[in-house]
């Protein structure tokens, strides 16, 4: 008779040994922590062309690019400012900063310093674009130009 007793005890030991072993295993999906994004966005910039030189007399000066991540953009930057000019008065302009909320790509083609008039300063420009993605990581790229009669 104590065999009859026996067998429903270790019944119950095994199942609550195996119930501990299932309850503790595994990964739970929803436990799972988000990749860090560690990588840098990327600027392409396709216009005005490094080294490019660009009459005064043109018009309108447009910036023309694509700003793309991994994940998501945040926000950029857009500085200029002229490195040598014909009377050697530096000049830099206060930067643009614009909102990026369109995921991760962003196409852009705008007249952030307006037009290049007829009474601007010949001479070397920079253009410095600073772009954030929305994990805060950070690159620039800067191009040079000139502006001639």
């Amino acid at each position: 008779m104590k065999m009859n007793r026996l067998n429903p005890l270790l019944f119950l030991i095994a199942f609550m040994v195996s119930f501990g072993f299932v309850a503790c295993g595994g990964d739970d999906d929803d436990n799972k922590e988000e990749p860090v994004d560690t990588e840098k966005p990327v600027i392409s910039l396709t216009s005005p062309e490094n080294d490019g030189s660009y009459s005064k007399n043109v018009g309108d000066f447009f910036i023309s690019g694509e700003f793309t991540d991994n994940v998501a953009l945040d926000s950029c930057t857009f500085s200029l400012s002229i490195l040598k000019s014909i009377d050697d008065e530096p000049w830099s302009s206060d930067p643009v900063g614009i909102s990026i909320t369109t995921g991760d790509s962003y196409s852009f083609n705008e007249e952030y310093f307006g037009k290049i008039e007829g009474d601007s300063k010949e001479g070397i420009y920079t253009l410095t674009v600073e772009l954030i993605d929305a994990a805060g990581n950070t690159t620039s790229e800067s191009i040079s130009f000139n502006i001639t009669e």
